[in-house]
């Protein structure tokens, strides 16, 4: 014999909040409305919202639960936790490195339909990279690809509720963006098909003043070549990259034989020093640097409080390590 017990709509509305409160989804997820009487909601869902909405719960509790003492917990499902992971130290908005799944121009080997092979391009015969293959029609439709398969995926991260600022993109070295955004919201991005890998951008400084004695630099300066070369480099234009230069080091300082050469070229001055003429002579005719490396000079890594976003140095090629 089976009884049957009817139930005010109040009273399922109050379980119906229960539930959903204790799983820690937002009831206006599934459907609910408010009761002409009492200040009550009452669910508007169906038995088929109810299956999915399980189904999501259980593939989300399928996650590790992460504890650190006297951190903030995480509950991450298992693709969230191959693609992100939480870092206790990181606060607020972040730039983050988002790697997509599609192999890069360097690394693409074929197997996408209608895209040539780009590798055999990109690599010369003794392994090292051919530059001189980054025009080429193969690359630039492959790069043309990948940027809008870049540019879908984020939009579904955008979809998924994600809130971000895209920085910049990447095709050759490394399929991925670089993307400014809380935590939060990369681990929703996370949850997005196409995303590899969402890692925090770092500043690192620099620890090392041996580069010299690596690169036997100190031998050449000594004349033990075995070169024979008669010419020291008169009349060239040498490119140094580096974390800076040392715009006022005696190597750099000028002569009326520089000067001389520098007036041959047509005595401008390049990069920063266009702008600050004193960065450079007749014989340091440039120097050159890039937002990518000074947008980090006000970086918490270089202030002495993590609320502080003072600019410890002017945003130009000038050394500040010593390498220059």
């Amino acid at each position: 014999m089976t009884v049957k017990h009817p139930m005010k709509a109040s009273a399922v509305a109050v379980f119906g909040v229960l539930y959903l409160g204790m799983s820690g989804y937002a009831a206006a997820e599934i459907g609910m409305t408010k009761a002409d009487k009492g200040g009550f909601y009452v669910p508007t869902f169906t038995s088929e919202d109810i299956k999915e909405f399980n189904t999501s719960r259980k593939e989300n509790q399928a996650g590790d639960l992460l504890l650190a003492p006297g951190k903030v917990n995480h509950v991450l499902n298992r693709r969230q936790q191959k693609v992100f992971e939480f870092d206790d130290s990181i606060k607020g908005e972040h730039t983050f490195i988002v790697q997509f799944d599609d192999k890069p121009v360097a690394t693409y080997e074929g197997g996408v339909s209608g895209y040539a092979p780009t590798k055999p391009l990109m690599m010369q015969k003794s392994g090292g990279m051919n530059p001189g293959q980054a025009q080429a029609s193969e690359v630039v439709n492959y790069q043309s690809m990948l940027k809008s398969k870049q540019q879908s995926v984020l939009s579904k991260a955008s979809a998924h509720g994600a809130r971000f600022e895209l920085k910049n993109q990447f095709t050759l070295a490394n399929n991925a963006a670089t993307v400014r955004m809380t935590q939060e919201d990369a681990a929703r991005m996370a949850q997005v098909p196409g995303v590899k890998k969402i890692t925090p951008t770092r500043v690192f400084k620099l620890r090392t003043d041996r580069g010299p004695e690596f690169i036997h630099a100190d031998a050449a300066w000594n004349g033990n070549t075995s070169s024979g070369l008669k010419a020291q480099g008169e009349g060239m234009v040498v490119g140094i990259i580096d974390t800076g230069i040392n715009t006022d080091h005696p190597a750099f300082a000028s002569d009326a034989a520089f000067t001389a050469s520098h007036e041959k070229m047509g005595g401008q001055y390049l990069g920063d020093c266009q702008a600050d003429a004193s960065l450079c002579n007749d014989k340091l005719i440039g120097v050159y640097s890039y937002d990518v490396i000074t947008e980090v000079y006000n970086a918490p890594e270089f202030q002495d409080y993590a609320w502080q976003t003072k600019l410890i140095r002017p945003r130009n090629g000038e050394d500040y390590n010593g390498h220059g």
